[in-house]
Parts: structure tokens; sequence; C-alpha cells
């Protein structure tokens, strides 16, 4: 997939996982490939116009940490980000991947979660909110929360 976005955009990594490579890839330019261990599956950063300082292979990074700065490297004509996913070996598409399922709260605690989740809300439902962020202001309307410009994609 191609995210077209002005060179030196950061890119991030779509989910934890190891750096097993980095570096100069022929046509795919500049590449980082992160491997996500809680799901068999690879993910490729294709075409970036640098790396992020002081990371290398074998190093795992968090979701959203940037490992690259969007460019125009190897058979590419215009600056952008080549997104693929890899399972098994092969790329697959990867708007058609199930989220990972994470375990849900244990029968024996779902009376405490929710006597929990029930005092929190009430607590946030009465804690106080500035003019400028209530629905329907003109501030509130103007400035919609924002990734911080970074291109990446979530797994």
């Amino acid at each position: 997939m191609d995210y077209a976005a002005p060179t030196g955009t950061p890119v991030w990594a779509a989910a934890p996982g190891k750096i097993v490579s980095r570096g100069p890839a022929g046509g795919a330019g500049n590449m980082v490939i992160l491997r996500h261990a809680e799901n068999g599956l690879d993910t490729v950063y294709m075409h970036l116009s640098k790396f992020a300082a002081g990371q290398k292979v074998g190093q795992v990074v968090e979701a959203k940490t940037v490992i690259g700065y969007v460019g125009t490297t190897g058979l590419s004509t215009g600056p952008h980000l080549h997104f693929g996913v890899k399972k098994n070996g092969a790329f697959v598409d990867p708007s058609k991947l199930a989220p990972t399922r994470r375990a849900g709260v244990a029968r024996q605690h779902r009376d405490a979660f929710r006597g929990e989740l029930g005092r929190l809300t009430a607590l946030l439902d009465a804690a106080p909110t500035p003019a400028a962020l209530e629905p329907g202001t003109a501030t509130a309307a103007s400035n919609p929360t924002r990734s911080g410009g970074a291109v990446g994609a979530s797994l």
C-alpha cells in the first residue's frame, strides 16, 4: 500500500516488533522490516529517505515508535511510504487481516471489573470540562485530534 507524504515525514511502527532488517534494498530503497512475534506477521516499510537514529537490527520497538522518514529511494517516482505486511513470507493485503484478539476479563473478575468501570465512569462524568473542549464550540470544531503528522498503519 502506498501512502503519499512529503519527504521527511516520520514513519512509525504499526505494532510492537523486532527490527529484523534495516538498510538499502535495491528497488525498495531504504527499507525496515519488523517482526511481530504476537501474531507471526512482518511489516515492511520501503522508500525511506533515512532511518531513525540509534536503532539497529535486533532492537525491539514499540508501536508508534518512529523508525524512519518518508522518501523516494529505490525505484520510486515520488515521495511516499510503501507499507506491506507479510505472513509466512508472502505479502498479504493488510486491510483483510483480522485484528489480534486479546484475552478478556476472566469470568471470576467480571463483577469487580464492572464495578470499577462504573466508579471510574462516574468520576469522568463529574469532572469539569473546559469550555474550549465542549462539543459544538468553535474551538473544539476547529481543533480536531491529530496523530502528530506521522505516517503509519495499525495492525
